[in-house]
């Protein structure tokens, strides 16, 4: 392990055979959606054969919420992540 979190590969197996990492351990994307969408994907690798393996897709939108009153949520690309992406086009 590192300060980063846990060393895995893109399926979730760390170096011993028998430890998968998932959510906050896995030094990627620290919220609950995340890590539930990880432990989904992992979950899967762990049930059936090596070809039919998913990678663990961190680009996946995954929606966030800050628990606030009024609650605030966003999901996919900011303004600025689609601008850089697509530039400024109007529609």
């Amino acid at each position: 392990y590192t300060e980063a979190g846990i060393n895995h590969d893109a399926y979730g197996r760390t170096s011993q055979p028998h430890i998968w990492v998932v959510g906050d351990a896995s030094g990627k994307q620290f919220y609950a959606h995340a890590a539930i969408n990880q432990a989904r994907t992992v979950l899967s690798n762990i049930l059936l054969p090596w070809p039919f393996c998913k990678k663990i897709d961190a680009k996946q939108p995954v929606p966030r919420v800050i628990f606030t009153d009024p609650e605030v949520a966003c999901i996919g690309l900011t303004e600025s992540e689609a601008i850089e992406l697509y530039g400024n086009k109007s529609i």
